[in-house]
């Protein structure tokens, strides 16, 4: 139904010494006017009965990734991987599902748009304390939030992925190899 989309991804590896590795990658995906259902709801003439809600969804999506790898010794690694990945859609034209393929207008009162923020990171430091047994320190840290601003800018929603509050975790696993 002439929807369009396109994408575009820029990535570097940095080699700053050789047991140091940096990678940075940036992603846009744009879509425009594809047909997405987003909610079912009560027929408005019979409210017994569910009816399939369509739109024309207009997303953007934009990520930011940083993987990074240092390496103490051949047994001692400390790894880092950290993502922004922020999400929006918009949707017009709204429409019923009456058959298959058909649709009627439908005047939806609600605001199906969307604007999703996360930020993802996790850090482990691996230590092969004897060989094949292996010690993992793990922190890790997620944000995630939502909300229907679709018209919010990309700076203000990076800015905004920052402010939502954070889960924390924090692990060790410790495995040990016996030699049979």
């Amino acid at each position: 139904r002439g929807s369009h989309g396109s994408s575009g991804k820029i990535e570097t590896l940095i080699r700053p010494l050789t047991w140091i590795d940096i990678a940075f990658s940036a992603g846009y995906k744009p879509i425009r006017n594809k047909e997405a259902w987003f909610v079912n709801v009560a027929d408005p003439l019979d409210p017994a009965r569910t009816v399939a809600i369509f739109g024309d969804r207009d997303t953007d999506e934009f990520d930011l990734t940083l993987r990074g790898t240092v390496t103490f010794a051949r047994d001692l690694t400390l790894q880092i991987y950290s993502q922004v990945f922020l999400a929006k859609g918009h949707y017009a034209n709204i429409r019923q599902l009456t058959a298959p393929s058909a649709f009627k207008p439908f005047a939806y009162t609600g605001n199906p748009d969307f604007n999703g923020k996360s930020f993802n990171t996790n850090v482990v430091l691996r230590w092969e304390y004897l060989p094949g047994s292996t010690l993992y320190l793990v922190w890790s840290q997620a944000r995630r939030g939502e909300g229907d601003d679709y018209f919010t800018s990309l700076s203000s929603n990076f800015r905004d992925t920052f402010k939502v509050p954070s889960d924390n975790v924090l692990l060790l696993k410790i495995s040990y190899w016996w030699s049979l």
